[in-house]
């Protein structure tokens, strides 16, 4: 997976969803608040639920270039949906074979911006750190550019901002 902006510093992360498991992960290194909201979902969501919250920390943490060390991404609240599976800025929209929406603010880091989706089996987000983040637009998907002879015909998955 690649993120690329020329606004912000980005970070990106993409993980299966497989099975984990989610209720000795989520009490070890989220907060209280989300792992019990992760324990609030039904059985079978429990894992896209922890992944849905995972890759947004893990994208906010290299968003802001230190990925989870130090605690800086795992540390971080990350606004939990009032419904699942989320709808609005932190949920990403399919629209074709892209997936959009705006980045949707991080509860108490102005300069932090987030979004994440669902889809083909995977759980992604998308990160940006900058005074205009909150708002800014992201597309997520294959990449038609990158099936075309002069990107070199490899194929491939992009985010951006715009």
């Amino acid at each position: 997976a690649a993120a690329a902006s020329t606004d912000f510093p980005v970070g990106v992360d993409v993980e299966a969803v497989r099975r984990i498991p989610v209720g000795d992960l989520a009490r070890r290194w989220l907060r209280a608040a989300e792992a019990e909201w992760i324990e609030r979902r039904g059985p079978d969501e429990r894992i896209v639920a922890f992944l849905w919250l995972w890759t947004q920390k893990e994208a906010l943490g290299k968003a802001c270039g230190r990925g989870l060390a130090g605690g800086t991404g795992l540390s971080r609240a990350v606004s939990l949906p009032e419904s699942w599976p989320p709808r609005g800025s932190s949920g990403l929209m399919s629209t074709q074979r892209q997936q959009q929406g705006t980045l949707g603010a991080v509860p108490g880091s102005p300069e932090l911006a987030v979004a994440a989706g669902i889809a083909d089996g995977l759980v992604f987000a998308v990160a940006a750190r900058g005074a205009d983040a909150v708002g800014a637009l992201v597309r997520i998907g294959p990449d038609e550019r990158a099936d075309a002879p002069e990107a070199g015909g490899l194929g491939g998955q992009v985010a951006d901002t715009a």
